[in-house]
């Protein structure tokens, strides 16, 4: 598979999970939590694809710390300074598997940063 082919996967994946979270921003029956790991998880696919675009190696991993730091190392651009994506970082383990009652999500805020991700890494796939 050409990094091409690997990055247009991923970014389909991702969006995906925002689809997810178009259809259920206003479900209160979806937990914060889970509503969330679908956030998380946009994002992380979104920028594994711009990685692999770019032929960088990623490890298997949820961390978009360590993913942002790849960015770094490889001198590529995100569209919003990294620590935007600290908040999202426990929907990917924290909440997924320990028993963490009233987390609070601003829904609209997360889908609006999803949205400027996926619009940033639809836009370098050309």
């Amino acid at each position: 598979m050409t990094p091409l082919d690997e990055a247009q996967k991923l970014l389909k994946k991702g969006q995906e999970d925002e689809m997810l979270l178009v259809k259920t921003l206003l479900d209160t029956e979806i937990s914060d939590e889970v509503w969330g790991f679908h956030a998380q998880q946009a994002v992380e696919k979104y920028l594994k694809s711009v990685l692999a675009k770019h032929s960088v190696i990623f490890p298997k991993t949820h961390d978009l710390l360590l993913l942002t730091r790849l960015f770094e190392k490889n001198a590529i651009s995100l569209p919003c300074p990294s620590s935007e994506f600290d908040w999202l970082i426990p929907y990917a383990t924290t909440f997924r598997y320990d028993d963490v009652e009233d987390a609070e999500l601003d829904r609209k805020q997360a889908l609006q940063l999803v949205q400027i991700i996926q619009a940033w890494a639809q836009g370098l796939m050309r």
